[in-house]
């Protein structure tokens, strides 16, 4: 048995370019080489190497990364032990990349646990290849030794070469698609001791290089298979062979990172055959060491264009949407605009095209104004008067919260995953698929099969049209069990059964897993189930529909029963878009439904759902159908749905942003900001020494303020405690310090009547999202300190998990009753804070709307093997959901301490950088949630932002009013 020094590998840490190849490195030193189009070809690690194979119950992190290019650890024997330091570094050149492995012995080790590097192959992509470890074996192979000094891999008609003769052993392991072949090398080469001991530092280096021609020109001979190569390992005695200093293919970094970006599905509009083009022609120029400038402009001048478009993509569906479901508007000149737009992409025609596509956003934003004239609602959902609309971000629908818990995942075709622990694919590649979106639904079009599946947060219904044969494949846990609408017969299914299917009496049937239950809706009545361990095939004889359900298991039978008898007759028109109408006290939501027939005469009833928003904020008694656990649908019956929204407490709208103290008083900025038309500022206090000199700066910086009439919001950003980097004050006499500022704080404040609105207990709480309880007995004591001298002001308090929205989700009320709660926005990371790690080169730019990579923080990087997520307005929304759902169900009001895109996106991404901002602000001012920017290097340090944002300051920050649209 192995036991690896890594745990469940992301490879999301380092990545080098190999002529087209990658190589990419987890946390834990581990390594995979992907080909041009990202498949893994092989991946390695070094690993501890147990006599008899037993495992041993070492830590699985005993490795992590320290460096740039370098891993450090311990290596321990089988009683737990430390024997060995272990250090790994990884230096780069054009044409190879060398991974050295250091290890120190701590006394001695026995030869028998000296640590091993184990390769493995998947097998999908060798199997039927031969494979040489002296000698020749064709995989599968298994439990395979050999002695000499070079492995072969054949595929790609090159050699691993050993300096040293050594041991080594080819395993196969896994099943289905984790099956793959591993290739275990023993690392003979240290000189042993005479009792078989190690006890001498030694280090071996392992070299991948670059394909060369001939085993390109083989691999090419069969399309099927990629071209890779694993080059060469040497075993050396340590100090014997000089490093080359790593080098960087900058350009082909950046190039790869958008291949990736461009490769993922979006709407049939875009087609990115031209930018393709200009990658692969810049790769290829960088095998022979040839300049690139050229193709990495074209492909970000593209990019650069794309977001916009992407945003005009979104805007046209929804005056689409519009025109069904509430009235005319005339978009004939936004139409032939965005025409033009799609139409220049396609070609490759940069010159003129970014000032069409701001040309063409300003006609969209027009028509905006028309919308807001003639219906007094936009075509773009969302309006202050109703802070409850529908957010994506429902996980009983396939939305996920994702693991860096900023993001809500949405469900893919490939990739449905529902908080019962079921999950599924429906079959396909991203490349297999188009997909529209809109602010309730996605949209995917399989472009073989012509199937369309639908995923919406209106109901928890996935529906999947124009089906005839369809294959649910990789669920999580096999089916067992078909229960048919006859209660008395639930049929057993064993691993491979194939059967006729049962006749249904009604349009439902129920397949039942060990970690979810599915209860499905089909239109006409099953040909056949096929069950072949975790997959499901399902045949029809005419091509039909299927509408899914995910339950716990533990749902009983009977409960199963109600759940078909209330969804039957719903999923025959089942509401699949939405529009909202919001004015003065009162909010309407119209619906677009799929109607459907089925063979059983199901008669379609009608119902509009009701935001869950709505349902936690409203009194209102609207139908309420439990789905699992404390989860409901609410719904309204018919094709409108209508309540007052004369409940919600609407709160002053201040738009401003930080500055800080200091630099507010010597730059003299308070009147610039107010010139600019903000009417208010997060006044950030930096840390002093506990004397007078901090409170005195606060103290000018508030009479400038007064002075000028700009509001301030009081915010000890890193003052007395260096909140930010040290945490909670948890010294004993720490919180009644921190109390104690505060009350000096308020004094200072009140000097000051109708200037300050607000005291923002602490910047950024860096506590993990459960532990709430740490910090709200030392905000309790501050508040009560503040109340001593002022009983009016608002406290703004933020959430756990560095004030990011997700913090929301352990955050109780406080005792006292005029709270503010405030989060701060950045999502996506790795879009607002891109080329913010500067110690490396400049990576390649982020852009949005699109496709974005999540960001590795650990390895200081944004790009890599990161997975890939579509970011738009909506997700935007639903990354704040945990805040928005807080405030409903609380009916308080909420604040943006800070959010902005970083400077550094300038010159590429600055027109994405709008568009992010615009999308934020939009989403604050329809959630009634007061905000300001973050400028400290982000923020109007981009002009395309600057001006964005003072327009809505100049627009709309006067005296404060209801609005009436």
């Amino acid at each position: 048995m192995l036991i690896c020094c890594l745990c469940a590998p992301t490879f999301a840490q380092t990545t080098l370019p190999l002529g087209q190849q990658v190589v990419s490195f987890d946390d834990h030193g581990a390594w995979q080489l992907l080909d041009a189009e990202g498949r893994k070809i092989a991946s390695g690690a070094t690993l501890f190497y147990a006599k008899g194979w037993q495992t041993t119950g070492q830590s699985q992190k005993t490795i992590t990364k320290t460096g740039e290019n370098t891993w450090s650890g311990e290596m321990v024997d089988r009683n737990s032990k430390i024997k060995s330091t272990f250090t790994q570094t990884v230096q780069a050149t054009e044409d190879q990349i060398s991974i050295t492995v250091k290890v120190e012995p701590q006394g001695n080790i026995p030869s028998e646990d000296i640590p091993m590097i184990v390769m493995r192959l998947p097998q999908e992509l060798h199997e039927g290849h031969k494979l040489s470890i002296g000698k020749t074996y064709t995989l599968p192979a298994d439990n395979k030794w050999g002695y000499g000094d070079y492995i072969k891999l054949w595929l790609t008609n090159n050699a691993i070469k050993l300096s040293n003769g050594v041991s080594m052993s080819v395993w196969k392991r896994g099943k289905g698609q984790y099956a793959r072949y591993e290739v275990r090398v023993r690392m003979d080469g240290p000189k042993r001791d005479k009792d078989k001991t190690i006890s001498q530092p030694y280090e071996l280096t392992l070299t991948l290089r670059k394909v060369t021609e001939e085993a390109a020109a083989a691999a090419k001979s069969d399309a099927k298979q990629p071209v890779a190569f694993v080059g060469q390992v040497d075993v050396i005695d340590s100090g014997k062979k000089k490093a080359q200093a790593p080098k960087r293919d900058v350009q082909a970094e950046y190039l790869t990172n958008y291949q990736r970006v461009l490769s993922e599905p979006t709407s049939a509009r875009f087609n990115h055959t031209v930018a393709h083009n200009w990658i692969r022609q810049a790769l290829a120029a960088r095998t022979q060491n040839q300049p690139a400038d050229k193709q990495v402009d074209q492909v970000e001048a593209y990019l650069q264009c794309l977001s916009v478009a992407y945003d005009l993509d979104a805007r046209q569906r929804h005056m689409s949407l519009f025109k069904q479901l509430v009235g005319p508007l005339d978009t004939a000149s936004f139409d032939i605009a965005f025409e033009q737009v799609t139409n220049q992409l396609k070609s490759g025609e940069l010159d003129g095209l970014l000032d069409r596509c701001l040309l063409t956003l300003k006609l969209a934003k027009n028509l905006e104004k028309q919308a807001l004239s003639s219906y007094q609602t936009s075509y773009y959902p969302g309006s202050i008067v109703n802070q409850h609309s529908w957010v994506k971000a429902l996980y009983l629908n396939g939305y996920k919260k994702h693991r860096d818990g900023l993001n809500a995942g949405e469900p893919y075709p490939w990739d449905i995953a529902w908080d019962t622990g079921l999950s599924l694919s429906l079959g396909g590649q991203a490349a297999d698929y188009h997909v529209d979106r809109t602010w309730t639904t996605n949209t995917w079009h399989h472009q073989t099969t012509n199937t369309d599946i639908f995923f919406s947060v209106l109901t928890p219904v996935t529906l999947i049209e124009k089906v005839k044969d369809l294959t649910l494949d990789q669920l999580s846990s096999p089916v067992t069990h078909l229960l048919t609408p006859d209660r008395n017969v639930s049929v057993i299914i064993g691993k491979s059964d194939a059967l006729p299917m049962p006749k249904l009496s009604d349009n439902w049937f129920v397949l039942r897993t060990g970690k979810g239950v599915l209860l499905c809706f089909t239109g006409k009545q099953p040909a056949a189930l096929q069950n072949t361990n975790k997959q499901i095939q399902l045949t029809w004889k005419e091509q039909t529909y299927l509408a899914m359900l995910a339950f716990p298991s533990s749902i009983g039978t009977d409960d199963l029963i109600q759940q078909a008898n209330f969804w039957q007759d719903i999923v025959i028109a089942l509401p699949t878009q939405a529009m909202e109408i919001a004015s003065n006290n009162k909010v309407e939501y119209r619906y677009q439904y799929r109607t459907q027939q089925d063979d059983w005469q199901s008669q379609p009833n009608h119902v509009s759902p009701v935001p869950h928003l709505a349902v936690l904020a409203n009194d209102n008694d609207f139908h309420k159908h439990t789905l699992a656990g404390n989860d409901v649908f609410a719904y309204m019956n018919g094709k409108q749905a209508t309540w007052s929204t004369a409940q919600i407490n609407k709160q002053p709208m201040y738009r401003g942003l930080n500055d800080d103290a200091k630099h507010l008083i010597k730059d003299g900025r308070a009147e610039h900001w107010v010139s600019l038309g903000a009417n208010s500022v997060r006044l950030c206090i930096y840390h002093q020494d506990e004397d007078q000199h901090g409170y005195d700066l606060f103290d000018g910086a508030l009479k400038q303020c007064h002075k000028v009439g700009l509001k301030v919001l009081v915010d000890p950003h890193d003052f007395v405690y260096k909140t930010t980097r040290k945490g909670l004050p948890t010294d004993a006499d720490a919180p009644q310090k921190f109390a104690a500022m505060w009350e000096k704080l308020a004094t200072i404040s009140k000097q000051y009547p109708g200037t300050v609105i607000g005291y923002d207990l602490y910047n950024e709480l860096r506590l993990k999202t459960h532990e709430w309880d740490k910090w709200a007995p030392i905000a309790e004591l501050a508040i009560a300190r503040i109340r001593k001298v002022d009983t009016t002001t608002p406290i703004y308090a933020g959430c756990t998990d560095m004030s990011n929205a997700t913090g929301y989700h352990a955050t109780k009320l406080l005792s006292d009753p005029n709270v503010i709660y405030s989060f701060h926005h950045y999502a996506m990371h790795s879009f607002t804070h891109q080329n913010i790690f500067r110690h490396k080169p400049r990576e390649a730019f982020v852009f949005y709307p699109g496709w974005t990579p999540l960001i590795d923080w650990g390895a200081k990087q944004t790009y890599g093997d990161a997975e890939l997520l579509w970011w738009d307005r909506w997700s935007m929304a639903a990354s704040v959901y945990p805040a928005l759902k807080f405030a409903a169900k609380n009916k308080v009001n909420m604040h943006c301490g800070e959010f902005a895109p970083v400077g550094w996106s300038k010159p590429r991404a600055a027109e994405a950088s709008m568009l992010w901002t615009i999308d934020a602000m939009d989403l604050f001012e329809q959630r009634n949630i007061v905000w300001h920017l973050w400028n400290k290097g982000f923020g109007l340090t981009i002009d395309q932002v600057k001006d964005k944002v003072t327009d809505v300051w100049q627009t709309r920050n006067q005296p404060y009013q209801l609005p009436t649209q």
